[in-house]
């Protein structure tokens, strides 16, 4: 369990790093809670679909509904990307062409 703890909480530090270099200095406070935000409503999705799962099944059904939201996640990232990319909007693209504020 403190394994897991370190291992899923040791990338957030990074990604607020990088979240602070696309949108700039003046601009962090807003997405780090948007970003803060976002992470707690899917921890608190996840708790609602594992408390859904024993309800209406058993625990250990749990590990083969977890491992059904694997695909539909990486269905949706990749849905969301190929938009951005026809949109030519990627992350990148969208940093450099942002005036500082």
């Amino acid at each position: 369990m403190i394994a897991w703890g370190l291992c899923a909480w040791a990338f957030f530090p990074a990604q607020q790093a990088g979240l602070i270099g696309i949108v700039g200095v003046k601009l962090a406070p807003i997405v780090l809670s948007l970003n803060a935000s976002f992470m707690y409503l899917g921890f608190s999705l996840g708790a609602a679909v594992g408390g859904f799962t024993l309800i209406h099944a058993t625990v250990t059904n749990l590990g083969w509904v977890g491992a059904a939201c694997e695909p539909a996640t990486l269905a949706l990232f990749l849905t969301t990307r190929a938009a951005t990319r026809a949109q030519g909007t990627l992350a990148g693209e969208k940093a450099a062409s942002c005036p500082s504020i």
